[in-house]
């Protein structure tokens, strides 16, 4: 029977009738016992029950999933939950009572107080230092980057004379009314002054300051409202004084501008190669920016709240939405800490951000709100969208949505604001539903208009017939300038057409030959039918294309085929980048053969366990990407482990466990039970064996019991392990045995020796959220732990301390260590399954793909592959060879032969690459940068014989040195250095250099035929003909970022500043050439393919191919959306020019094909199932069947 709960006092207060109708409701719903709920809401029993104790008001979470097990109206109690909790928060006896003039945040103000702005130090420093040296200086961010903030609480205090000033709709009569008092001069005349010439600014100050230290910093926030073009007060004058005042030779003015990135291209050139760009926060500049305020006030941050803003404010545009989430959450504190609950009684960040954007959209006129509804859904489903491709009336909506903070502003596209607004905004949801044939016809549009302007606009690349039709008849006043050219061109080509149409009939009247009209009309209707037949296909292939993309992360095998197919079909730039792509994400086969829920997975060498609500299968993995059904168990199980030899499996069920021979196939034989007595219960029954297989541990309700199964016919019950209050959660071995770790909901991790059964454990005690899973790494030094709350700990073993911690969205169910320890993945409420860099703290990975919640999570033994279950009832074997054996790429790269070697942060990393997208770790080295020939490594100074990656031998030395390179058929050596020249050096004679290149500062090298390239204050090519006097011949300097030299050295590719790529020919080096330009990005990583006719760059996180066959005409090939998280620093071609590798500033390393075949290829050896007949005609209905792969 389950024990009663305590009675409730008297129902005086809000708190004790919230949780009296709790209770009123468990009852109504049969009155489950809590661990029933427990199964039903994913939350603990302890947590269910103490949300109903009247103790104290349960987080929002746990109260809604407690109603929801009850079948009770959510809606409902989150109206209730927030009465109490508002109720709670006027209570004077129980928060701390401060005036908001005391508060640490503020709110959607900017912040002006420097004693409250942290998480910013690095860009602060940066910005000072600019503005002490250069008289100019733009800061441009996305809106909402906190610009503002940094401006007055970052950059001012260091500032001794200082005006800050917003231009508004007046800019320069608020220019005179802010200067007056400091030129000494009424504002009126000062205001005429500056109108009648701009010029009178600088001189105005220059005499104000002539007796003066220092200048003048004049601050202009909102820069923008002074380049919206909608301004009539001298605007232009108003910049004009501006950059007059900052530029001239005698200039005493310095200015700073903050403006929107939206806005960055409008700025005047002067401006244009001053900007300091303000980015997202970090993570840990979050956790500065929430704790120090706070700490200032004397308050400190809940470390689950802490958690949970960090994870609310990603996305773009939130943080404006987290100080005023901060500031809500500051005035409901209880006492001097700020809680969960406090967060979400004032209404958590994605609700503020709804709140914003239905309050901006209910405040718009009629036609505002007509524009407004079809500009966020497109918002929500469509990526580069700019400001400039808007007409008058949306921009002016868009500038409405911006200032409410609803839509962020960026550089190159417009975005919704955080990342929740589509699923936390009731109106836009329901756009969207109602909206899914029109924003399909709009991507359809938008995809068309890209091909078309990528075609220089080819006219055969319109619209014709039922697509224009469509498009023509999907009412929207948000269509981009480009779209509306696409949109009257194709018009403008079937009034054409038609013409000629009507021309011809004409003309055929008058013609009396009937077989000359005859064979016109028949011509006329061959290419009528040839023309329905490429829309059919064309529309049928962007069709798959759209379909494909939304089936990669749950069914990749099928949107492979898709992919694939739909290039065949039609075959343009937009389906060639996506087959490209197909592999940027690990790709996992899947297991459908459970008809339920799977709970747990086990692995142990090429065999894989999965145990779930209809059955425990058995598979054989030894090919992760085909795995095959062995066996099944038949007996639904909650949990499973495999013996080391694979050759017994043990399955855990209410009702105790059971052994199996697995030896016996294909139907394994049941060898005896274990903890079976007949008092099933519904805690799920955990099990656990030791690495040498001789003990098992088994949960029942509380407690765990140990038994000693080397005879696996007789097991024998050893001891059994109490303490717990609660079911027990998870349970593990230490590698060696000796000890069990087990976990039962609440917040304690006790540890126990498994040869003393009966004594007291030693106990890991965090902070107070249950914790749902514990398991040790393999080298037993670390334990890791799964919170409820979505967060993760690694605990050491020897002081019980934890080193590290880390966060996911909603509850952790299962964690597990690679076979290195190196790595910790975590899977749970979120579908998602997450890997980090233990050491590093650091996340690897995201996967997703699962529907429902992750359910477990193992590694094979071999650490290629991350096996992850769900209650969606699939398994995922996802290939994380790359992810695991780049993950500390660093930030430099180079592949020779089957070695590839990465670096940059002081240790240099060789890898195998006999199969390249499967990269195996061999060596690693000490030094900088790497750099390779045929068998030899150069890192700095240093050479090594890399003949065995496995096992670099050091073949010789000639001093330290900051970076290198290596000719390619192994005959030279430069060597770099930060304040020296480069020295070129014969690899026969390592004593003495051939000569110094007077080059100094030099930080890139390449060689490419007999020439050598050094970048550094210039780009400098070196004739190598007489090697002991190398003939220089320096290029025109532009600021150059990076560049590369083709392999026979006749033609460069130098990468400018200004994002514009140069391609040179530099057969000549009297007389080098400019061939053509490219339009590279900001950018210094490129590298040419070994025949020179692909050059590979790479934009932020995107790298793009380039056909650089006629260097006159440079063509792009593809633009490739990366794995990476942040920008690639580094790229190689492979030594067959098949692929190319990039490492990132994330320290990942990726592995790209470049050639369409190729992928088919890689495609067709893992996907699985084929795509039938039936699945293509849902997919591609009316075009014959082809099957994907042979």
């Amino acid at each position: 029977m389950p024990r009663r709960e305590n009675p409730l006092g008297p129902a005086e207060d809000a708190l004790t009738r919230f949780a009296a109708d709790l209770r009123t409701l468990r009852e109504d719903a049969g009155t489950p016992t809590y661990r029933q709920l427990s199964a039903r809401a994913h939350y603990s029993a302890a947590a269910l029950s103490e949300a109903a104790s009247g103790r104290k008001l349960p987080s929002l979470p746990v109260a809604l999933a407690y109603v929801r097990a009850c079948d009770g109206d959510t809606a409902v109690w989150e109206q209730r939950w927030r009465a109490v909790s508002a109720a709670q928060a006027k209570d004077p006896a129980k928060p701390v009572a401060l005036p908001d003039e005391d508060a640490p945040y503020s709110g959607f103000a900017a912040i002006d107080d420097p004693a409250l702005f942290a998480g910013r130090a690095d860009l602060v420093a940066e910005l000072t230092a600019r503005v002490r040296e250069r008289r100019l200086t733009a800061v441009v961010g996305a809106s909402g980057s906190g610009k503002s903030s940094l401006l007055r609480a970052g950059l001012l205090p260091a500032l001794s004379d200082h005006v800050v000033m917003t231009p508004g709709p007046r800019p320069m009569e608020e220019c005179a009314i802010r200067l007056a008092d400091v030129v000494g001069v009424p504002p009126g005349e000062l205001y005429r002054e500056l109108t009648e010439a701009p010029e009178n600014l600088h001189l105005r100050v220059r005499q104000a300051f002539a007796d003066r230290p220092g200048d003048l910093v004049l601050v202009v926030d909102r820069f923008e409202e002074a380049l919206a073009g909608d301004i009539t007060d001298g605007a232009e004058h108003f910049v004009a004084a501006l950059v007059h005042a900052a530029t001239t030779a005698t200039s005493r003015v310095r200015v700073v501008l903050a403006v929107r990135a939206d806005f960055a291209d409008r700025l005047p050139p002067a401006i244009q190669d001053e900007q300091l760009h303000v980015g997202p926060m970090t993570a840990d500049g979050l956790r500065e920016a929430i704790t120090e305020p706070a700490a200032e006030a004397g308050c400190r941050v809940e470390t689950t709240l802490l958690v949970r803003l960090i994870a609310d404010t990603g996305g773009p545009g939130t943080l404006p939405f987290l100080q005023q989430a901060l500031l809500e959450a500051w005035r409901r504190r209880r006492g001097t800490t700020l809680t969960v609950a406090s967060y979400e009684a004032a209404g958590d960040i994605p609700r503020l951000i709804a709140e914003a954007a239905e309050a901006v959209f209910t405040a718009l006129d009629t036609e505002g709100q007509r524009i407004a509804r079809h500009l966020l859904p497109r918002l929500a489903t469509t990526r580069g969208l700019r400001r400039d491709d808007l007409d008058a009336d949306a921009a002016a909506v868009l500038d409405a949505l911006v200032r409410a903070r609803v839509v962020v502003a960026d550089r190159d596209h417009l975005r919704l604001a955080g990342q929740s607004l589509r699923e936390r905004w009731p109106r836009l949801c329901a756009w969207l539903a109602e909206d899914g044939d029109r924003l399909r016809v709009h991507r359809e549009l938008a995809e068309a208009t890209t091909t078309w302007e990528s075609l220089g606009r080819d006219p055969g690349a319109l619209y014709r017939g039922v697509r224009l039709d469509t498009a023509l008849a999907a009412d929207t006043p948000v269509t981009t300038a480009g779209e509306r050219d696409f949109l009257r061109a194709s018009v403008a080509a079937r009034t054409g057409e038609l013409r000629r149409v009507r021309r011809l009939r004409a003309g055929f009247a008058l013609l009396s030959v009937l077989v000359v009209l005859a064979t016109g009309a028949l011509a006329y209707a061959v290419r009528s039918d040839l023309t329905a037949d490429r829309q059919r296909d064309a529309a049928a292939a962007q069709s798959a294309l759209r379909e494909a993309a939304g089936l990669l992360a749950t069914d990749p095998a099928l949107a492979m085929q898709l992919t694939i197919a739909a290039h065949r079909l039609d075959p343009t730039a937009a389906s060639r980048n996506a087959v490209l792509e197909l592999f940027a994400e690990p790709y996992a086969a899947r297991l459908t053969a459970h008809t339920g829920a799977v709970h747990a997975v086990a692995v142990n060498g090429d065999v894989l366990a999965t145990a779930g609500d209809d059955a425990t299968r058995v598979w054989d993995i030894s090919d992760p990407t085909h795995p095959r059904d062995l066996a099944v168990l038949q007996e639904s199980a909650t949990s499973t482990v495999l013996s080391a030899d694979g050759r017994v499996a043990v399955t855990g069920t209410p009702a105790g466990a059971y052994l199996w021979d697995l030896t016996a196939r294909p139907r394994p034989k049941r060898i005896a039970p274990v903890g079976k007595d007949n008092l099933p219960t519904l805690a799920p029954a955990l099990v656990a064996l030791s690495q040498d297989g001789r003990t098992l541990a088994l949960s029942k309700e509380n407690d765990v019991r140990l038994y000693d199964i080397s005879d696996r016919a007789a097991p024998r019950r050893l001891g059994t392990l109490r303490g717990g209050t609660e079911p027990v959660t998870s349970v593990a071995f230490s590698p060696d045995g000796a000890t069990v770790v087990t976990t039962n909901g609440g917040h304690r991790v006790r540890l126990w020796a498994v040869g003393a059964p009966d004594d007291a454990p030693v106990v890991l005690d965090g902070d107070r959220t249950p914790v749902l899973a514990a398991t040790f790494s393999p080298d037993g030094v670390f334990v890791a732990t799964a919170g409820e709350d979505g967060t993760v700990t690694v605990w050491r073993v020897a002081d019980r301390l934890p080193v590290a911690s880390m966060a996911v969205r909603g509850a952790v169910r299962d964690v597990a260590f690679s076979p290195d320890s190196a790595l910790l993945a975590a899977t749970g409420d979120d579908q998602s399954t997450t890997v980090w860099d233990v050491s590093e703290r650091r996340q690897v990975v995201a996967l997703t793909g699962h529907t429902d919640a992750g359910t477990g999570v193992r590694f094979t033994p071999d650490g290629r592959t991350l096996i992850t279950s769900s209650r969606d009832g699939t398994v995922r074997l996802v290939d994380i060879a790359e992810v695991a054996a780049g993950r500390d790429g660093g930030g430099a790269l180079a592949w020779q032969g089957p070695v590839l070697a990465t670096g940059g942060d002081g240790t240099v990393r060789l890898f195998d690459m006999r199969n390249r997208h499967a990269p195996r770790a061999a060596g690693t080295v000490t030094g900088p940068a790497p750099a390779l020939a045929p068998g030899l490594l150069a890192t700095g100074g240093s050479v090594w014989d890399v003949s065995d990656p496995g096992q670099p031998r050091q073949s010789g030395n000639v001093g330290v040195a900051a970076g290198s390179a290596l000719s390619g058929d192994g005959r030279f050596l430069v060597t770099l250095y930060e304040n020296g020249y480069p020295k070129l050096w014969s690899m026969t004679d390592l004593d003495a250099p051939l000569s110094e290149l007077p080059a100094a500062g030099s930080r890139a090298a390449a060689f490419g035929g007999g020439v050598l390239a050094t970048l550094g204050h210039d780009l400098t090519l070196w004739d190598l003909t007489d090697s002991t006097r190398p003939e220089p011949t320096k290029l025109l300097s532009r600021m150059w970022t990076g560049m590369a030299l083709s392999p026979d050295g006749t033609v460069l590719a130098a990468l400018a500043r200004d994002g514009v790529g140069w391609l040179w020919d530099v057969s000549d080096l009297g007389e080098p050439k400019v061939l053509g330009k490219f339009p590279a990005g900001l950018t210094k990583a490129a590298a040419f393919s070994p025949d020179g006719r692909t050059l590979v760059t790479a934009t932020g996180s995107t790298p793009k191919l380039w056909d650089v066959s006629d260097p006159r005409q440079p063509e792009e090939i593809a633009t490739l959306h990366s794995a990476h998280s942040r920008t690639v620093a580094a790229v190689a071609f492979s030594p067959d020019g098949g692929a190319f590798a990039v490492t990132g500033t994330d320290g990942a390393l990726h592995v790209w094909d470049v050639s369409v075949d190729l992928v088919e290829r890689r495609v067709c050896a893992v996907a699985q199932p084929r795509i039938t007949e039936d699945v293509w005609e849902r997919y591609l209905p009316g075009v014959p069947y082809e099957p994907v792969c042979a």
